[in-house]
């Protein structure tokens, strides 16, 4: 069997924009067992794109062979708004809000660290 795509668009808040979650199913459609896996949650943390980008290929000659009893569903990205607002790994909102309420770390260079008055 062929792997079925879906793609879910997402309400957009800004005109002009769309985003979408791509959902990939191996096997039969409905049948039981399922699995379903998703990564990227917290749009940071890569390990499990990673790990559904290598199972992916595993899956689909499994699927081709007629090996998958039942349905397995993976959702490999499942917040594209969190991963569009990503600079290398860091939040763009984080660092920018930082960056505006500490003056001092703008005219340093230093790295953001919190820094704390004793009392």
């Amino acid at each position: 069997m062929a792997i079925k795509t879906k793609t879910v668009q997402l309400p957009s808040m800004t005109p002009g924009t769309h985003r979408t979650v791509s959902v990939l199913s191996f096997g039969k459609s409905g049948a039981r067992p399922k699995v379903y896996m998703q990564a990227a949650i917290h749009a940071n943390e890569m390990p499990g794109t990673m790990a559904l980008h290598h199972l992916m290929p595993m899956l689909s000659e499994a699927d081709k062979k007629g090996l998958i009893k039942g349905e397995i569903i993976l959702v490999p990205t499942v917040n594209p708004i969190g991963q569009s607002q990503l600079i290398g790994n860091s939040k763009t909102s984080i660092a920018i809000g930082l960056m505006c309420q500490n003056p001092w770390l703008r005219r340093s260079g230093k790295k953001l660290a919190p820094t704390r008055k004793p009392m």
